[in-house]
């Protein structure tokens, strides 16, 4: 566990930290409201996040996606606006513009060692008119396109961090392949900010630091906000944030392996029109900034940290052993436990964090920063399918929506749609887009 409260968990390099104020209860059930002093940038809100399903407005599809001929593996959606989006396929190495009605525009990237080719992409976002690829590939960590399919640049890592190490500290059993799994999705690492620069969010690297023979405080890893231009350029160090919690899980040939519990509270981020929000999901403020660091709201969650409930230890198991049994090449070893075997071997393989996050995921765009508290029951990460839509320049909540679709992973959002994926017991990747309801006004 931590030494240190994780209330202090944003160490702000341009920002100074706001104040904490006192939060006003409502109604545990009920649609969440921020209340707070007009004068005065420090709001609460008066329900936990998520609020129960029966006061969120339940969205439908409007558009899927699922031919495997297309899509070998989505492993990230860029929305592009006006219901069109671009998705990036890591199996095939490519990226495909899409139109309103899901329609191929074009397709550009595919795999080798040119220009405009990729090597193991991770994650696409759009920022302003282009589309930002991060590769896991460190000799071109970036690579940026227009939405024509153009080569803009592409760039090396050019900090020190864990550019490998993310592979071997996620479990590898769980996972969309061959890395996205429930320790972390990897694409919300990469954030517009503005539209000309972006966001990537880099970790101390423990498992090389072990390996060169230094120490490591454990509870001092931290989590860079690094502001980079389209053309790789570091421009600055936006915050520096409390790394998740990682632990030693064993060691092969003397190198030492790392893993995050699953569950375990996460560093978070998000931008949309003018502003950028910070948070942790172990903390109980949301911080949001306009671009030049002034501060506009300051979101204070409504209860305090708590330990995991056994209904949520028992739907985590659940989620487990689905995975498995769908994904395992050999899940023999799954059928015939008791459940008590069960579990201690799962969690022996996969170990819990021993609090829930107060939040687990952050999206944005136009004046709407979107928002999902903890919730095991609709996906293995905790992320809850119940998304409460916050106003940032109202300071009100725009609205509570809930997908209806278990197992979704939320990829995007601008101002028309949400997009999805899941994945299906034979290993087929499907895309959902979902209209916003129309008196949702984010733009």
């Amino acid at each position: 566990m931590r030494s240190r409260s994780v209330q202090q968990f944003v160490l702000f390099v341009i920002l100074a930290a706001g104040c904490d104020s006192g939060s006003d209860s409502g109604p545990a059930d009920g649609q969440p409201e921020l209340m707070g002093d007009p004068d005065s940038i420090d709001f609460s809100f008066s329900a936990d996040l998520p609020v129960a399903e029966a006061g969120a407005a339940l969205m439908h599809p409007n558009l899927e996606l699922d031919d495997e001929d297309q899509f070998g593996h989505i492993a990230d959606v860029a929305a592009l606006g006006d219901a069109r989006f671009a998705v990036l396929d890591r199996l095939n190495k490519q990226i495909t513009v899409r139109g309103q009605d899901g329609h191929l525009l074009r397709t550009f990237g595919g795999e080798g060692r040119g220009p405009g080719e990729l090597g193991d992409p991770i994650a696409l976002e759009s920022v302003g008119p282009d589309l930002v690829v991060w590769d896991a590939d460190r000799g071109r960590a970036f690579t940026v396109f227009d939405t024509a399919g153009h080569l803009i640049s592409v760039s090396p890592a050019r900090v020190a961090g864990d550019w490998l190490s993310f592979v071997t500290r996620s479990s590898t059993r769980l996972e969309d392949y061959p890395y996205q799994g429930p320790a972390e999705d990897l694409t919300r690492r990469l954030a517009p900010f503005g539209d000309s620069t972006f966001v990537h969010g880099l970790q101390a690297d423990e498992q090389m630091a072990t390996l060169n023979g230094t120490e490591v405080d454990f509870d001092e890893l931290r989590v860079a906000l690094i502001r980079y231009g389209l053309h790789g350029e570091i421009i600055d160090t936006l915050a520096e944030l409390a790394a998740p919690r990682s632990i030693q899980t064993g060691t092969s040939f003397g190198r030492p392996y790392f893993d995050q519990p699953q569950l375990v509270g996460r560093p978070l981020w998000a931008s949309g029109a003018g502003w950028w929000a910070v948070a942790h999901g172990d903390s109980s403020v949301i911080r949001v900034r306009r671009l030049d660091g002034e501060p506009l709201v300051n979101i204070h969650l409504h209860e305090p940290q708590r330990p995991l409930a056994a209904s949520e230890t028992d739907a985590r198991f659940d989620w487990v052993y689905r995975i498995v049994e769908q994904t395992s090449r050999d899940a023999s070893w799954l059928h015939g436990m008791s459940r008590k075997e069960y579990e201690k071997a799962i969690s022996e393989l996969l170990p819990a964090a021993e609090t829930a996050p107060k939040v687990t995921a952050m999206y944005g765009t136009g004046r709407c920063l979107w928002l999902s508290g903890f919730s095991p029951r609709d996906y293995v990460t905790g992320v809850s399918l119940t998304w409460t839509v916050v106003d940032v320049e109202a300071r009100a909540v725009e609205a509570v929506v809930r997908l209806d679709r278990p197992g979704a992973r939320f990829r995007a959002v601008d101002g028309t749609s949400v997009y999805t994926t899941t994945r299906d017991s034979l290993g087929v990747f499907h895309l959902q887009r979902w209209g916003l309801p129309p008196e949702l006004r984010c733009s």
